[in-house]
């Protein structure tokens, strides 16, 4: 993107991540810098609304803050034993948490996806096995987390724009997310080609740099 366009951004998507944590990210991004324009992935994860157990792990350390600690309190009284009982996060998260991840934060080592800005390759290569078609079902009902991010954005002057990346045999239907959405656009149908994806809901590295050239294309360049 910066080679090509010469803009400067910062990928904040991280694996699973639901409404509320994309709702979360947003209100730190906007507490901590300036942005002009934000581009937010929708798909199946306009029907959730409560935290998803595997990607918001990642906030665990942070229950400290009181402000992030208040988001998830509401939702399971667990988070008051991850905030208050010493060490319980990092024993009951080894596999995402770890002492190991605990010493690189103390060390003040940077981890890889910084280095990259946000972009890791999920695979090496790796290609989708099966032709099966992939649908989602959406609920047809206002999603709070994404009406917050709506709200501030105008309340902070964002330019927001919603988007679903491409998906491998994509047999649903996300016309309802036009009702809902401000700027959103349907890419789950822009890629075709089996050997850009690492399964029907992911690209693999030759399918991102193929979608940030559909991207440029549809953002940037109207």
């Amino acid at each position: 993107m910066k080679k090509k366009q010469e803009k400067k951004g910062i990928n904040l998507a991280y694996s699973a991540a639901e409404s509320f944590e994309i709702n979360l990210m947003f209100k730190e991004l906007l507490k901590n810098h300036k942005v002009k324009d934000v581009y937010i992935q929708v798909d199946y994860n306009w029907s959730t609304v409560a935290p998803e157990e595997l990607s918001s792990t990642i906030w665990l350390p942070y229950l400290k803050e009181p402000y992030i600690y208040s988001q998830f309190i509401n939702y399971n009284s667990k988070y008051l034993y991850y905030r208050y009982v010493p060490m319980y996060r990092f024993m009951i998260k080894e596999g995402k948490l770890g002492v190991r991840n605990l010493i690189f934060s103390i060390l003040n080592k940077e981890y890889k996806t910084i280095n990259q800005m946000g972009y890791v390759p999920i695979d090496s290569g790796e290609i989708i096995q099966n032709d099966k078609n992939y649908s989602y079902t959406l609920r047809d009902t206002n999603n709070i987390n994404f009406n917050e991010i709506i709200q501030l954005s105008k309340n902070n002057n964002v330019s927001l724009h919603f988007f679903t990346s491409p998906i491998y045999r994509f047999s649903g239907d996300n016309t309802l997310l036009n009702k809902y959405l401000p700027n959103y656009t349907d890419l789950s149908n822009s890629i075709k080609n089996k050997n850009s994806f690492k399964d029907n809901i992911h690209l693999n590295n030759k399918g991102a740099i193929e979608f940030t050239d559909l991207f440029i294309e549809n953002y940037f360049k109207k």
